[in-house]
Protein backbone atom coordinates (compact mmCIF):
# COMPACT_ATOMS: atom_id res chain seq x y z
CA UNK A 1 0.00 0.00 0.00
CA UNK A 2 1.13 3.34 -0.82
CA UNK A 3 1.59 5.84 1.29
CA UNK A 4 -1.12 8.47 -0.37
CA UNK A 5 -3.67 4.91 0.26
CA UNK A 6 -3.14 4.51 3.67
CA UNK A 7 -3.56 8.47 3.83
CA UNK A 8 -6.84 8.79 2.04
CA UNK A 9 -8.40 5.53 3.27
CA UNK A 10 -11.22 5.94 5.53
CA UNK A 11 -11.59 4.05 9.16
CA UNK A 12 -13.25 1.20 9.34
CA UNK A 13 -16.87 2.13 11.20
CA UNK A 14 -15.98 0.03 14.16
CA UNK A 15 -12.73 2.02 14.61
CA UNK A 16 -14.50 5.01 15.11
CA UNK A 17 -16.27 3.86 18.37
CA UNK A 18 -13.27 2.45 19.78
CA UNK A 19 -12.36 5.12 21.93
CA UNK A 20 -16.12 5.54 23.79
CA UNK A 21 -15.75 1.36 23.83
CA UNK A 22 -12.44 1.92 25.47
CA UNK A 23 -13.68 4.87 27.66
CA UNK A 24 -16.67 2.90 28.88
CA UNK A 25 -14.48 -0.23 29.77
CA UNK A 26 -11.78 2.29 32.08
CA UNK A 27 -15.22 3.96 33.77
CA UNK A 28 -16.03 0.44 34.59
CA UNK A 29 -12.62 -0.74 35.96
CA UNK A 30 -12.48 2.38 38.12
CA UNK A 31 -15.86 2.22 39.68
CA UNK A 32 -14.98 -1.53 40.40
CA UNK A 33 -11.59 -0.49 42.33
CA UNK A 34 -13.34 1.71 44.24
CA UNK A 35 -15.95 -0.62 45.25
CA UNK A 36 -13.62 -3.56 46.30
CA UNK A 37 -11.84 -0.23 48.46
CA UNK A 38 -15.43 0.64 49.78
CA UNK A 39 -15.59 -2.92 50.81
CA UNK A 40 -12.24 -3.10 52.58
CA UNK A 41 -12.90 -0.23 54.58
CA UNK A 42 -16.30 -1.48 55.75
CA UNK A 43 -14.88 -4.95 56.71
CA UNK A 44 -11.70 -4.44 58.05
CA UNK A 45 -10.82 -5.95 61.06
CA UNK A 46 -14.00 -8.33 60.70
CA UNK A 47 -13.99 -12.12 59.88
CA UNK A 48 -14.83 -10.94 56.04
CA UNK A 49 -11.01 -9.58 56.09
CA UNK A 50 -9.04 -12.85 55.48
CA UNK A 51 -11.92 -13.72 52.65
Amino acid sequence: MKAEQIRSARPSPCMKDLPIYLNDHLAGSIDAIEMIEDLIDTHQGRSQEDF
